[in-house]
């Protein structure tokens, strides 16, 4: 059997740069990470702050218990959770126009995706469940503006417009967009 010498050392010194490679792409747990705060945590650094970086622990709906997950709804909606179809949440995305603002595959309108927001809303506000986050965010707008998109844009009438079998299946079909 005869051995390509040249091709052998090749392949040995390509994989032993893409090791060194990978190893200094090790995340080091002493320095800042790409995140949303990023340039919030720099500037508090070059300011002469110091910065502490605490990782959270980030959950997901299927973290949840269903009573974390609904937690805090009022009464009229949350007996309308077991009862809906959250598919039916996607023609009221048609009908109240929320996806003129709200994308579900993460392209970027004037409001918020809701690509991911399922299990985004599980952390988002530390002291709610992720469903009174969500019908929080649709009845009170302003209440919990996300980092980036203005306040005051999003009607305010959703209270008065959705009825309770309606804010549920909307609800349920945001927090199934998971992924």
């Amino acid at each position: 059997m005869k051995v390509n010498v040249r091709l052998l050392t090749s392949t040995v010194i390509v994989s032993a740069l893409l090791m060194m490679i990978l190893a200094a792409c090790a995340p080091d747990a002493s320095q800042f990470i790409l995140s949303p705060n990023l340039s919030k945590q720099i500037a508090a650094r070059d300011a002469g702050a110091e910065v502490t970086v605490i990782k959270e622990e980030v959950k997901t709906l299927a973290d949840l218990s269903e009573e974390e997950k609904f937690a805090g709804l009022p009464e009229d909606v949350m007996a309308e959770i077991g009862k809906v179809d959250p598919a039916a949440g996607e023609a009221l995305r048609t009908k109240y126009a929320c996806a003129g603002c709200h994308s579900i595959d993460g392209a970027v309108l004037a409001g918020p995706t809701w690509k991911g927001l399922g299990n985004t809303a599980v952390n988002r506000v530390k002291s709610e469940s992720p469903a009174f986050y969500l019908y929080q965010s649709i009845t009170e707008p302003d209440a919990h503006v996300v980092e980036g998109y203005p306040s005051g844009v999003m009607p305010k009438t959703f209270k008065d417009q959705m009825s309770a079998t309606e804010l549920a299946e909307t609800i349920l079909y945001i927090m199934g967009q998971t992924q």
